[in-house]
């Protein structure tokens, strides 16, 4: 055992120390080593969080070993709410997932031409931050997913052409970021036609859209988050190019008042258009197959809207507490409604349901339900002959007060919706037939059905024509 101790001992001593993983702390800042190379860490949980201005070493020495200081760790400062300012040496080479998240009073941050890689979440809801020289470093290679998301204050306005891995999210909700170009010479992104976005040049998808972004007509495809968050955009024009919208492509566009997705649009992603809280009227593609989960949850202005005949489905909560919305009508196309669909959508007094056949779709759970459990003056407006059919199935008409079929229209006694030459016949034989007639075939509205509401009706229908 003795031997086997000195042995180990004698092995300890003749390892760099280099070699060895090491944790420290000099001049109040923690460290961890790898080789010669330090990463700045986070502190330990007893110790009082980063704060002030701090200035970031290029070398720190510590047990007679100088290590190079090449990396801000993971979550190295988040959350350090009192930090003011952070100086980051030009020997830094990557900034790690989450390292500056969530700092709100964070006012200034310098990005070196060292910096490569910038991790997912990195300065994430660093809304008062402002980067040194308004410009993101040259040597940039990579942005991770979320890296400067709802950072209202960051400006930039240069993509370097080293910058080609730009992650979703990156610069989600960036509302101060404005004539934005792209290097002529980046192999994967560019700015075409001056529209100050960012474009997958390949896949002719707007990846980040900004404040003053126009939407070029050779893009294809908004994609996921693109205009998140932006709370400052009061419009956007979607061309007829576009064919597909991401998920959450517009979520949180707090000031956008009214939206066209054009009919060159067939897909689109969940959330797309979710928290625009002051979204007013939005005009629905007629290739779109299906409205998307959350699409415009709580939309709360939301008053003017037309499900077109092409929508099969309804996904979950896609108009949940569009506050203002009073009416809507399902055309008869739907075959899915699924849970939640229209929950809490106060004001939301008269369904039209062009379905003829309830049990015929797929209904969810509490798809109009509401907190107050009183429908009484709501109506569902259902077709001609279909009111038993929805007054027996509790998924329509516990959210319901008053189930209606259409009032007929007097003289229509075919049932057609307009009155014809055909109606005028039918007349004819209700009255040599002497049976019983309909209510509505009292054209004239006296009371009585008789010859006179047939020739009125003749009239009617000559002076039509004759316009």
């Amino acid at each position: 055992m003795k031997h086997l101790l000195q042995i180990t001992f004698l092995l300890l001593s003749i390892v760099p120390a280099t070699a060895i993983a090491l944790n420290f702390e000099v001049d109040g800042i923690y460290y961890v080593t790898n080789g010669n190379q330090a990463t700045v860490s986070a502190k330990n949980s007893n110790a009082e969080p980063y704060a002030g201005d701090l200035i970031i070493p290029e070398t720190v020495t510590y047990g007679n070993v100088t290590y190079t200081v090449t990396a801000i760790g993971a979550s190295a400062f988040a959350y350090c709410n009192e930090l003011n300012s952070v100086t980051i040496p030009n020997t830094v080479t990557s900034i790690g997932k989450y390292a500056f998240n969530s700092l709100v009073r964070l006012k200034s941050v310098n990005l070196p031409n060292s910096i490569k890689h910038i991790g997912e979440n990195a300065f994430v809801s660093c809304m008062s931050m402002a980067i040194i020289d308004n410009a993101l470093p040259d040597s940039i290679v990579s942005v991770g997913e979320g890296a400067f998301h709802n950072c209202q204050t960051v400006q930039f306005s240069y993509i370097p052409s080293t910058l080609v891995s730009i992650a979703q999210d990156a610069f989600s909700g960036c509302s101060s970021v404005t004539n934005l170009t792209v290097a002529s010479d980046n192999p994967k992104y560019d700015s075409r036609d001056n529209c100050h976005a960012i474009i997958e040049t390949a896949s002719n998808t707007l990846i980040t859209g900004f404040i003053d972004t126009t939407i070029p007509t050779s893009v294809t495809a908004i994609g996921n988050y693109a205009f998140s968050t932006l709370k400052k955009r009061t419009s956007i024009d979607i061309p007829n190019s576009v064919t597909s919208i991401g998920f959450e492509a517009f979520y949180a566009c707090e000031h956008l008042t009214s939206i066209v997705i054009p009919n060159s649009v067939t897909s689109m992603g969940n959330m797309a258009f979710s928290m625009c809280i002051n979204l007013t009227s939005v005009t629905i593609s007629n290739s779109l197959k299906e409205i998307s989960y959350y699409a415009f949850d709580g939309c709360d202005d939301l008053t003017d809207v037309i499900i077109p005949n092409s929508i099969i489905a309804i996904h979950g909560y896609a108009f949940r507490r569009c506050l203002k919305l009073a009416s809507i009508t399902i055309p008869s196309s739907v075959s899915t409604i699924d849970d939640n669909a229209f929950r809490d959508c106060y004001a939301l007094d008269n369904v039209y349901s062009m379905i003829p056949d309830p049990s015929a779709i797929n209904m969810g759970n509490s798809v109009f339900a509401r907190l107050t459990t009183n429908y009484e003056g709501r109506v569902l407006h259902v077709p001609s002959g279909s009111s038993a059919a929805y007054q027996s199935d509790p998924k329509w008409s516990d959210y319901f007060g008053i189930i209606a079929e259409p009032s007929p229209i007097p003289g229509d006694v075919d049932g057609s919706g307009t009155l014809s030459i055909n109606d005028v016949t039918l007349m004819i034989d209700m009255l040599l037939g002497g049976g019983e007639s309909p209510e509505f075939a009292d054209f004239n509205a006296d009371g009585v059905f008789s010859i006179k509401d047939v020739t009125d009706l003749i009239d009617l229908l000559l002076s039509s024509s004759g316009n």
